[in-house]
């Protein structure tokens, strides 16, 4: 994106405004909204798979050296 389009400039070369209305086209997607049943259920996926990871951890922690 040239960056003509996103500052202005006045005469002398100070700058005036920036336009902040441009999307960052490296940008992610925004983010879809689920409905609050799949909201819920992908939450709960996600809270599942932390604690199995932190039971591994836990496992390697505690097994002797």
């Amino acid at each position: 994106m040239p960056i003509g389009e996103l500052l202005q400039f006045d005469p002398s070369g100070s700058l005036m405004a920036v336009n902040l209305d441009r999307k960052n086209p490296r940008a992610k997607e925004d983010i879809t909204h689920l409905p609050p049943e799949r909201l819920a259920q992908s939450i709960l996926a996600k809270e599942r798979r932390i604690a199995e990871i932190l039971l591994k951890i836990k496992c390697l922690r505690d097994q002797p050296k």
